[in-house]
């Protein structure tokens, strides 16, 4: 088995695969294997380089969007504003439909959830009172 990193159009690594056998082409770099912490960075001249992302807001300040550094002037077919976003630590896809506050990111579903605990705790401390 080889294993590769898959690149996007602007050598943004999107993926890990493992094939049985080796392949050419130009959106594949062999590496070795499982390297997992390769996704998200760009490759450049050889190598492997981490770069920021920022998760792009809408008005209710959902993240619609996870986007390179804008400074790379060759990102393409993404937005390279970054007004009303916020700088990541790494490629947070998983962001994606979470809401900021100003300080953390929470999942629609996580505040359901807390919901749900918060109003189950009321409802024991009463039938308790």
């Amino acid at each position: 088995m080889t294993t590769y990193a898959q690149l996007d159009r602007n050598n943004i690594v999107i993926g890990i695969s493992q094939l049985s056998d080796s392949v050419t082409a130009t959106d594949m770099v062999e590496i070795p294997e499982g390297d997992q912490q390769l996704m998200g960075r760009l490759y450049q001249d050889g190598e492997f380089v981490p770069i920021s992302y920022y998760a792009k807001l809408d008005e209710a300040n959902i993240v619609r969007e996870v986007i390179p550094e804008p400074s790379m002037g060759n990102i393409k077919g993404r937005s390279k504003k970054t007004e009303n976003a916020v700088k990541l630590e790494h490629a947070a896809y998983e962001l994606l439909g979470a809401r900021y506050d100003g300080e953390k990111f929470t999942r629609p579903d996580m505040l359901e959830e807390a919901e749900d605990r918060l109003i189950a705790k009321i409802m024991m401390a009463l039938k308790e009172a």
